[in-house]
C-alpha cells in the first residue's frame, strides 16, 4: 500500500472535517475522492451515495472510510478494527479498504483490509480480522509450510464472541485441523489455552519449542510459560 502525500493529506482533512461522522471516499491511482456518506447513522458507519461512487468506480484503487470514537470514551481495540460488517461488505465490493481512525484531533495511519499475507510475524499490533490470533496462524502456515488456510469464517463477529469461552470450537474442523497430543507436538502444531479468565480462547502456533501468537503485538516466548494453561492441541491434517 503505497500512498502519496496529497491523498495522506487530502483523508486527514476530510476525516477530521467530517468527524465525529465517518468520512467516505475513494483513492485511485494518484489521488483521494470523497464521496457523501449517505448512512441513515453517519457517526458509526458509512454508505456511497450510489450514483457518486459509478461516477469513480473504474477508477476506484481502494476504497476508504475513517472509524471515530468520542474523546471521553476509552476504547478496548484499535480504533481502526474492520467492523463484522466492514469484512462483509468488503468482500462484495471486490475492492481493498483503507480504514483510518479519527478521535477528532488527530487521524491515524490508514489499515489495508484484507491485509496482504506477510511473513513478518512478530512485532504486529493486534487488530481483529487484520493481525488477529487466526491471521497469524495463516501467514505461519503459507509462508513456513506452504500451506493455504480458510480466511475467517463470515458468521464470526468479532464485536459479539470475543468474549466468550471455546472461541474456535466452531471452526476446528473447518479450517482442517484436528485435536492431538502435547507429548507429541511438531512444529505449526495449535495450541489453544485460555486467557483474561475465559476458557480456551487463545490461539499459540508451536514452533522449535516456543509459541508464537498474538498478545498486544505479536511475539515468541517460551512453551513453558503458558504449559499449565494448555487446553488442546490441535493439527493440520487438510
Amino acid at each position: 500500500m503505497i500512498l502519496n502525500s496529497i491523498q495522506t493529506q487530502k483523508i486527514k482533512e476530510a476525516a477530521l472535517l467530517r468527524y465525529p461522522n465517518e468520512m467516505c471516499g475513494v483513492c485511485t491511482d494518484d489521488d483521494f475522492i470523497e464521496l457523501d456518506n449517505v448512512s441513515d447513522h453517519p457517526e458509526n458507519s458509512f454508505k456511497f451515495d450510489p450514483v457518486q461512487y459509478a461516477k469513480v468506480v473504474e477508477q476506484t484503487v481502494y476504497i476508504v472510510h475513517s472509524h471515530t470514537k468520542e474523546l471521553s470514551y476509552v476504547e478496548t481495540y484499535d480504533l481502526r478494527t474492520p467492523s463484522h460488517k466492514d469484512f462483509i461488505i468488503q468482500k462484495r465490493s471486490g475492492k481493498p479498504w483503507l480504514i483510518v481512525g479519527c478521535e477528532g484531533f488527530e487521524v491515524s495511519e490508514p489499515v489495508l483490509f484484507p491485509r496482504p499475507p506477510s511473513p513478518d510475524l512478530l512485532g504486529r499490533p493486534f487488530i481483529w480480522y487484520v493481525n488477529d490470533c487466526y491471521t497469524l496462524v495463516m501467514d505461519y502456515y503459507k509462508f513456513n509450510l506452504g500451506i493455504d488456510l480458510d480466511i475467517h469464517d463470515d458468521s464470526f463477529d468479532w464485536a459479539k464472541h470475543r468474549t466468550e469461552s471455546n472461541l474456535f470450537e466452531p471452526f476446528i474442523e473447518k479450517w482442517g485441523f484436528r485435536q492431538s497430543s502435547v507429548d507429541q507436538l511438531q512444529n505449526g502444531d495449535l495450541i489453544i489455552i485460555s486467557r483474561h479468565g475465559l476458557f480456551a480462547n487463545h490461539l499459540l502456533i508451536y514452533h522449535e519449542g516456543e509459541v508464537i501468537h498474538q498478545l498486544g503485538i505479536s511475539v515468541q516466548q517460551p512453551l513453558s510459560m503458558y504449559y499449565t494453561r494448555i487446553n488442546k492441541v490441535l493439527r493440520y491434517v487438510g
